[in-house]
């Protein structure tokens, strides 16, 4: 991997580690954010039999800017292969909280693990995705397989 794309990948991480995360709850926004706890999210969390969860989008892949169309295409093809998947799912997404960037739809998986989350953000050419449990605290992990960023 060349420096420079080292260089943005960890930067990268560091603005998702920084990000604000919403899943919407009938409407009504839980936000969440890496390394801290939400017991609002927990309560979600229990009401839904769920244990486990990931926070997942198809969008921008690799970081990388896409048009709105595209993207709301990719998002459809990922929703569709969860439902298919039997999984729960709610809307969600991601955002900076500078602004600097504008809010990713995502998709809030109920009931799935880690390693098929992961593969899931892999299949979409994502650089990670946010997984957790109940009672426990979200958490990046990299989709990358050779990825220097921590969790790869």
């Amino acid at each position: 991997m060349a420096r420079a794309d080292v260089t943005r990948e960890l930067a990268l991480w560091r603005a998702y580690e920084q990000a604000v995360f919403r899943v919407f709850d009938e409407g009504r926004p839980i936000t969440f954010r890496i390394g801290r706890t939400s017991p609002r999210l927990d309560k979600l969390l229990e009401r839904h039999g769920a244990r486990r969860w990931a926070h997942i989008t198809a969008w921008n892949p690799s970081s990388v800017p896409l048009p709105k169309a595209e993207n709301l295409r990719r998002q459809r093809r990922l929703v569709a292969e969860l439902k298919r998947g039997g999984f729960g799912i709610l809307e969600g997404e991601g955002a900076d909280p500078k602004r600097r960037w504008t809010p990713e739809p995502t998709a809030f998986v109920l009931g799935i693990g880690v390693r098929e989350a992961r593969q899931l953000g892999r299949e979409y050419d994502q650089l990670a995705i946010v997984v957790g449990q109940r009672g426990k605290l979200p958490r990046l992990v990299a989709c990358r397989p050779r990825s220097l960023v921590p969790g790869a």
